[in-house]
């Protein structure tokens, strides 16, 4: 109802980031993917990181049915872990490489 006063630029990027699918469920470590990212999967657009960060998390679950060992030994860093990593303060020197 209050989005009719909004102008329609405004309404327009309110629908893209309203939440579509929350995965794998509401709490800490799930994602919310949003209209806007479905967008992303157009035939031409780049995928952006809550896509990427949703298919990692999606591979390691689907892993954990059929091969729990492995799924238990691996472990999926978000795309933000590198730069975070990198921009902490510490008495070590900053990683220049990371595989």
């Amino acid at each position: 109802m209050y989005a009719l006063l909004l102008p329609a630029s405004t309404r327009v990027v309110l629908i893209r980031r309203c939440s579509v699918l929350v995965y794998p469920q509401p709490g800490p470590g799930s994602l919310n993917i949003s209209r806007g990212d479905l967008t992303r999967l157009e035939p031409g657009e780049f995928l952006n990181d809550t896509l990427i960060e949703w298919g990692l998390k999606y591979w390691l679950t689907a892993t954990g049915a059929t091969d729990p060992q492995r799924a238990e030994e691996t472990h999926v860093f978000s795309s933000f872990f590198y730069k975070k990593l990198n921009q902490r303060k510490c008495v070590f020197p900053p990683f220049t490489f990371v595989c």
